[in-house]
């Protein structure tokens, strides 16, 4: 059966606006019913989350109207200097999918000395508060992490991580694009070593800038995987997928990237700090890993 990733950028999404949350479970089953029956999404990415606490059981039911049951993970990304509060990343994996790790990249800043990866896998499962609300000490302050999980779809193991490339100044946004195949290679050397087997390894989401291949040839080449249309209000390409040739899964196939603008509206003025029936400024995108 093809399987699909599954991407959204939720646009400040905290849970608490019921409203909202029909507006948007309504469209994501609208969504799963343009799929062909035979297509599965497997593990769905949510961005741009202000809380773990109200967001945990909303993402858990408009996954629920997506993919059907699943279990959901809300996890701690980055902060931003000033932030009392950390930024959230939910992951929402179907429940015939077996978990079998969960964890964060962070980027460190260690002055002249350049920027090193910070990896932080989660201890154990299921997820403590402790791990997963909190940011390490030396992940760096306005840079958001990458959050994937480690799952077994089809027998095969696959790394799927989501990223938000929030920052102010564009060049900090070119930086963590940058290390983006350094992760994939990372994670997959990390995991081949833990399970004994091959991992293939993709990472999407919003990452405010426009495609393009990133890596070289000591890290190995990774490749962006889109539709070619617009996926923001402002006619941006900025929700796409990554991944190295080496990670195809299986391998040689190309994955196939769609996007689906069904959850993309005009964003209108908030009032008394909330947006009622608002969903994103970003389309959703999907990729397909096999056939």
């Amino acid at each position: 059966m093809p399987n699909l990733l599954f991407h959204q950028n939720m646009y400040n999404f905290g849970g608490a606006n019921l409203a909202r949350n029909q507006h948007y479970a309504s469209v994501f089953r609208n969504l799963c019913f343009t799929l062909p029956p035979t297509v599965s999404i497997k593990v769905a990415g949510f961005t741009e989350i202000t809380n773990n606490i109200t967001s945990v059981p909303a993402l858990s039911n408009l996954a629920d109207n997506l993919m059907g049951a699943n279990s959901t993970y809300v996890i701690a990304c980055g902060r931003t200097a000033g932030a009392v509060n950390p930024e959230f990343i939910g992951i929402s994996i179907a429940i015939d999918t077996p978990v079998i790790a969960i964890g964060r990249i962070f980027l460190t800043l260690n002055g002249g000395s350049g920027v090193t990866l910070k990896h932080d896998p989660a201890p154990v499962l299921p997820l403590r508060p402790e791990w997963s609300n909190n940011i390490p000490e030396e992940a760096t302050i306005d840079f958001r992490g990458v959050v994937y999980v480690v799952v077994t779809i089809d027998g095969n193991n696959v790394v799927v991580g989501f990223l938000h490339n929030l920052y102010t100044f564009e060049i900090q946004r070119f930086l963590v694009r940058s290390k983006i195949s350094k992760m994939i290679k990372e994670l997959r050397e990390y995991y081949q070593r833990i399970t004994n087997r091959n991992v293939y390894v993709y990472i999407g989401g919003d990452f405010n800038l426009s495609p393009q291949r990133v890596g070289n040839i000591r890290e190995g080449y990774s490749y962006p995987y889109y539709s070619y249309r617009p996926t923001t209000n402002g006619g941006n390409l900025y929700d796409y997928w990554y991944s190295h040739p080496i990670n195809f899964f299986p391998q040689g196939m190309v994955p196939r990237a769609g996007d689906y603008s069904l959850t993309r509206v005009v964003i209108s003025p908030r009032v008394n700090g909330a947006s009622s029936y608002n969903l994103s400024d970003h389309s959703a995108i999907t990729l397909r890993i096999n056939n």
